[in-house]
């Protein structure tokens, strides 16, 4: 965690280095209801809060579950999943509930973390599925202030199925979904230097 943070070799190691650098400068701006922005320093004080946080509850290359729609605090919330050293899975929010089950079960996600604003579409999912049940994660008050801070909520996945753990030798970043249009949608996991030789490559080719 910690000792990756100053290396390019992870995407968050990227980010705090940057942080470093230019600590003042605006690292997010997002457009919603109204323009909001964050420094870098803001941002990375939010990403190693939560970061403490998640390495208490996430194992190494766990696949973890992202239910949110866009807004300022979602970068926050990714990095820290990375420098948690485990790995994001965005979970659609214009799927159906049925969908939405599938795609935590066929990853078999423990842990889904979920804006706070949609939180009941993920509770009420809890009377549609009789295999799953959805808890609020008990949490220490600090992290729980963090988690409040960014306006997300740690959910555990109560299911028979085993934790999602990529089970390779080289860190994983994120993972994400094909389409379906050839068939039925599968699993993408992509690692940290797969991505990361991609940004290097652009940086080089501008």
């Amino acid at each position: 965690m910690a000792a990756e943070r100053s290396g390019i070799n992870v995407l968050h190691g990227l980010f705090f280095r940057s942080a470093k650098n230019f600590p003042n400068n605006i690292a997010v701006t997002f457009s919603g209801d109204a323009v909001e922005s964050i420094t870098y320093r803001d941002l990375s004080k939010k990403v190693e809060n939560l970061s403490t946080c998640f390495s208490k509850i996430f194992s190494k290359n766990e696949v973890i579950g992202i239910y949110s729609s866009d807004c300022l605090n979602l970068p926050a919330l990714l990095l820290a999943v990375m420098d948690a050293s485990a790995a994001f899975y965005p979970i659609s929010t214009t799927l159906q509930p049925r969908k939405v089950l599938e795609s935590i079960n066929h990853r078999s996600i423990r842990y889904v973390l979920v804006d706070n604003g949609l939180l009941q579409n993920i509770m009420n999912l809890n009377e549609n599925d009789h295999d799953n049940t959805f808890i609020r994660m008990p949490l220490e008050i600090t992290d729980r202030n963090s988690l409040h801070e960014v306006r997300f909520t740690v959910l555990k996945v109560t299911t028979r199925n085993q934790p999602c753990v990529v089970n390779w030798s080289k860190d994983l970043a994120y993972a994400m979904q094909t389409s379906g249009t050839t068939g039925d949608p599968k699993a993408v996991f992509v690692p940290h230097s797969c991505i990361v030789s991609n940004i290097f490559h652009l940086r080089w080719a501008i």
